[in-house]
């Protein structure tokens, strides 16, 4: 099942996987919610919340991955699609943070960026509509703090430029 709009001025997608109830309509389901950044993100950029040893793991079986040379940023995301100049260049110090808090916030779900849209991913019983709202409201503060980032950085690059 999957419904698309806009909110705030940013495409949004709501998803659930098909046959992803584990109990029926009211059971365990895996939720995924895509919002549009407006910074330009390379769509082949992915940045994932991975933690601890599964972190670990992914880091170790995927050739893809990649640091990005902040450890605390490694810490919590995996990122693929782009080597560390490219990455350096794509994602500014900010930009990390505003994911960074993003995580700590999600708990058990998993963030990131993916196809050039920030997304928030889980398993969940979701017993009433506020609880959606409040995901969604979380990534329309995330993805409006990570484009404030982006803009500017791209005026500071401007401005040393001239």
């Amino acid at each position: 099942t999957q419904v698309s709009g806009r909110v705030s001025g940013r495409a949004f997608s709501l998803s659930t996987s098909a046959g992803a109830g584990d109990t029926g309509e009211m059971g365990v389901q895996q939720i995924t919610i895509r919002l549009e950044l407006h910074s330009a993100v390379p769509p082949q950029l992915e940045i994932r919340k991975v933690e601890g040893v599964f972190g670990a793991l992914a880091r170790a079986v995927d050739e893809g991955t990649r640091p990005t040379g902040d450890a605390d940023f490694d810490q919590w995301f995996v990122v693929s699609g782009l080597n560390q100049e490219e990455l350096a260049r794509v994602l500014n110090p900010e930009q990390k943070r505003v994911l960074e808090e993003l995580a700590g916030e999600s708990g058990q779900a998993c963030v990131g960026i993916e196809d050039g849209a920030l997304f928030w991913s889980d398993r969940e019983i979701v017993s009433r509509l506020s609880e959606l709202e409040g995901y969604l409201a979380e990534l329309l503060q995330a993805a409006a703090a990570f484009d404030a980032a982006a803009r500017a950085d791209q005026e500071h690059q401007a401005g040393s430029a001239v």
